[in-house]
C-alpha cells in the first residue's frame, strides 16, 4: 500500500514473499503460504502467474530462504539436506548440489555472474564460493563477524553484510575469486 492506501501492487501474493529474482524479464519469487513447505512462483512480464513448484518442506525455525536464478536454472538451499537443489526453469529437479555449511535457518545466496558456475553461501557464520558442477568448495571464510546478507558484482566482488541484525551492521567487500578482503578500508557502514 502507498502512503494514501492506493494499492500499488502490481502483483498479488498470497504468503509471505521471501525472495525474488529475475531473469529474462520473467519474475521468480520464493513463498512461504504457511503450508510447512516453500512454493516457487513465476511471473511473466504481463505480472500473470506463468508456472509455480513446491519447494522442500521448511524446517522448524526456518525464518528465511532465497531462491537465486541463474542463466539457465533456479538455486534453492535445501538446510535439512544439506544440499543446494538446482530447478529447471520449469521446476523440474535436475541435481542436488552438496553444500555441508547450510547449518542455519537463515541462508543467502547469490550468483557471480549469469555465466560463472559458482554460487556465494552465506549460512551460519561462514561464506563460501561452491561450483555449482561438483559441489566442491572453491574458498570459504569464517573470519567475519555475524555474516548474514549477500549481493555478488560481475566485476569479481562479493558484498556481504556483517554484524547480524545489529545497529551497526557494516558491507564486507572480498574479492570473488580468493574469499579474501578487498581492503579494510572498503568496508561501508550502513545508515
Amino acid at each position: 500500500m502507498t502512503s494514501d492506501f492506493q494499492s500499488s501492487r502490481v502483483i498479488s501474493v498470497d504468503g509471505i514473499v521471501f525472495s525474488v529474482s529475475v531473469s529474462d524479464n520473467v519474475i521468480y519469487a520464493l513463498v512461504d503460504e504457511f503450508t510447512g513447505e516453500w512454493l516457487v512462483r513465476v511471473y511473466g512480464s504481463d505480472y500473470q502467474l506463468i508456472r509455480s513448484w513446491r519447494h522442500e518442506a521448511k524446517t522448524a525455525g526456518e525464518m528465511f530462504c532465497q531462491l537465486e536464478v541463474r542463466k539457465d536454472c533456479v538455486l534453492v538451499p535445501h538446510i535439512v539436506g544439506k544440499t543446494i537443489i538446482q530447478y529447471s526453469l520449469t521446476g523440474e529437479v535436475e541435481r542436488r548440489i552438496p553444500c555441508p555449511i547450510l547449518m542455519d535457518a537463515s541462508t543467502w545466496l547469490c550468483v557471480m555472474s549469469p555465466h560463472c558456475d559458482t554460487v556465494i553461501v552465506s549460512s551460519a557464520d561462514t561464506v563460501s564460493c561452491i561450483d555449482l558442477s561438483t559441489g566442491r568448495c572453491v574458498w570459504s571464510t569464517d573470519t567475519l563477524d555475524y555474516p548474514t546478507a549477500v549481493a555478488c558484482h560481475d566485476a569479481d566482488r562479493v558484498y556481504v553484510a556483517v554484524g547480524g541484525l545489529s545497529e551497526n551492521t557494516q558491507i564486507a567487500v572480498l574479492d570473488g575469486d580468493t574469499g579474501k578482503t578487498v581492503t579494510t578500508s572498503q568496508t561501508h557502514q550502513c545508515f
